[in-house]
């Protein structure tokens, strides 16, 4: 189970890409330094995490 705070910055990471599967505007955030501060704050890959937004952007 994730610490309250990697919790909260793991919700932030899902509701900007919730958001980037939106619109192109949104979606350049994940080019962001912004969007590599949050995957770090969330103890995640920020290229694992892009990798796997495409992947699936590009299986729907």
């Amino acid at each position: 189970m994730h610490d309250p705070i990697t919790a909260l910055w793991l919700n932030v990471l899902m509701a900007g890409l919730a958001d980037a599967v939106k619109s192109q505007k949104a979606e350049a955030w994940i080019w962001s330094t912004d969007f590599d501060d949050v995957c770090e704050f969330a103890n995640t890959s920020a290229e694992s995490v892009r990798r796997e937004f495409y992947r699936q952007a590009d299986a729907a």
